[in-house]
């Protein structure tokens, strides 16, 4: 489970980060967090390998 320290999210209790999208084009999403003062943008992504490849993600049935 993600704590963004230092991190803003939006609508309260749900806790929705700036974006969520594949950014980097690796079909795993990454997460956007402003930070508290608004002064920066932070990405959050993981580093563990998969040897799991879908074409796209919407060919991914959990998705």
């Amino acid at each position: 489970m993600l704590t963004a320290e230092g991190c803003s999210s939006n609508n309260g209790t749900k806790s929705t980060p700036a974006l969520s999208a594949d950014l980097f084009g690796d079909w795993r999403e990454e997460v956007m967090f402003r930070t508290t003062d608004n002064q920066n943008l932070r990405i959050y992504t993981t580093t563990i390998p998969t040897k799991h490849k879908i074409y796209t993600l919407m060919h991914d049935p959990q998705y």
